[in-house]
């Protein structure tokens, strides 16, 4: 898949907002580049984030599976299915899902 511009992704963002239903609903797009073409990710919400967590008892992959499946927007259909995508996709999880550091001091 092509590209997107940067009209594209701001209707993809307005969809994003449209299909949220009153839900707390981030319009962050994610593009993710893999062998020359284009994935778009949208951030989960909570039951979607939820759900993914959920699937960390299958393994890193099924939390993978889980994302590509909760928050694809479009892109090249054959890498849903390309272990070695999914296998990169697993240390960028977080950054999708929205996830922020945080620091614990223990006294």
């Amino acid at each position: 898949m092509k590209q997107l511009t940067e009209k594209e992704i701001k209707a993809l963002k307005a969809k994003i907002k449209a299909d949220a239903k009153g839900e707390d609903q981030s319009d962050d797009v994610f593009e993710v580049k893999y062998k020359g073409g284009f994935i778009y990710f949208k951030t989960p919400n909570r039951n979607e984030g939820e759900y993914i967590l959920s699937q960390v008892t299958s393994g890193p992959l099924g939390m993978v599976e889980a994302l590509v499946e909760q928050c694809w927007l479009t892109g090249d259909e054959t890498v849903k299915t390309d272990p070695k995508f999914l296998m990169s996709m697993v240390h960028k999880t977080d950054e999708i899902m929205g996830v922020s550091a945080v620091k614990i001091k223990n006294y």
